[in-house]
């Protein structure tokens, strides 16, 4: 019996999944504890969803920060403008009086 160690990444949380014995079918993640099939013709698509639904969550999380920061400059803006009115305000009360 050949005791060849093969390797796989885990679907659900990509921790490696080892296999020790050439007709072991299936493997039980450490870190998850997912049950990972050697023979799985859906991982290559599950790790791709994944990926996809990570690189989601990122462009998401990218335009939150990008629509925060506008937002941020804008209230700047206006708190800016609002202090140069108050200013001139005061500024003519000073000359006119």
């Amino acid at each position: 019996m050949n005791n060849t160690i093969q390797e796989m990444k885990c679907p659900s949380c990509g921790g490696q999944v080892y296999f020790d014995t050439e007709g072991q079918e299936y493997a039980f993640c450490s870190h998850c504890g997912t049950q990972v099939f050697k023979e799985d013709t859906h991982f290559d698509k599950r790790v791709e969803l994944e990926k996809h639904k990570l690189d989601t969550n990122k462009e998401i999380a990218i335009e939150q920060v990008k629509q925060d920061t506008v937002k941020k400059n804008t209230e700047n803006v206006l708190w800016i403008v609002f202090a140069a009115i108050v200013a001139i305000i005061f500024i003519a009360f000073a000359v006119f009086g």
